[in-house]
């Protein structure tokens, strides 16, 4: 759905469910005559289909490895919890951190490897996530 027709000289351009099967339909005026084109296919259904069956994946041994890598490079420059008081200091620096949201429930795990897959079940979200690791570690 767009907010508003698109306008080209004397064209309006009006959504009449393009998206999901309809069609693209045009009121050219003066004549004031009415121009459609089918959709060729329900877009917003092959959107979705494609988006779920990559997101549904579960990740692969070399997205998980690659990304123990990154959250190592990226927990590196971090106190590390060792001990009790290396734990404090890792609960006190990581709300400083760019990525706390995503670090907070891993920098604690004695098994990060193990720790990632529970967090990140999809191979979508855990790609985004080594993307995000890996960009901050390279500008650190």
């Amino acid at each position: 759905m767009v907010p508003k027709p698109r306008i080209v000289g004397r064209t309006f351009g009006i959504e009449t469910g393009v998206y999901c099967g309809g069609a693209l339909t045009a009121l050219l005026l003066p004549s004031e005559r009415l121009v459609s084109v089918p959709a060729r296919s329900q877009h917003w259904r092959d959107t979705r289909a494609a988006f779920q069956g990559a997101s549904s994946r579960a990740p692969d041994a070399a997205l998980l490895d690659k990304a123990v890598r990154a959250l190592d490079l990226l927990l590196a420059a971090l106190p590390q919890p060792d001990s009790p008081a290396g734990r404090k200091d890792l609960a006190a620096a990581l709300p400083e951190h760019p990525h706390a949201a995503d670090l907070w429930p891993l920098a604690f795990a004695k098994d990060r490897r193990a720790s990632i897959e529970h967090h990140y079940r999809s191979a979508a979200t855990l790609a985004a996530a080594v993307e995000r690791w890996s960009g901050a570690s390279e500008t650190a």
